[in-house]
């Protein structure tokens, strides 16, 4: 979902996962930076993008940042014309793992299955 937050003026990107008595947030700044688009989560402090982990604690809700747990996506279009996606993770500057993505069309298995008949 798009989220508003205290640290940026535009709109930036909230992912939510659920955990043991809480939840983990991502709070992604979109970026275009003309070779792509990319969604980024590191920031400058609370409030601003970044990883939060949000657990109940008695009548309410705690909620740290975790300050060093970087997100980054880079979204692209390759030679063929397919949307490709790098998703890196970094915890303290090191990277933890690194995921890439080739987003095809729905019905892509039809159109390979037909394209090669005559």
């Amino acid at each position: 979902m798009t989220q508003r937050i205290p640290r940026d003026d535009l709109p930036c990107v909230k992912a939510v996962f659920p955990m043991p008595e809480g939840s983990a947030t991502v709070v992604l700044r979109p970026v275009n930076d003309g070779t792509g688009f990319r969604l980024t989560s590191v920031g400058t402090g609370f409030g601003d993008v970044g990883f939060y982990r949000l657990k109940r604690s008695g009548d309410g809700i705690r909620i740290w940042r975790v300050a060093h747990l970087h997100d980054t996506f880079r979204l692209y279009v390759d030679q063929e014309g397919y949307v490709r996606g790098d998703h890196e993770i970094r915890f303290l500057g090191v990277r933890v793992i690194t995921l890439h993505y080739r987003m095809t069309p729905r019905d892509s298995h039809a159109l390979v299955t037909h394209s090669g008949a005559s």
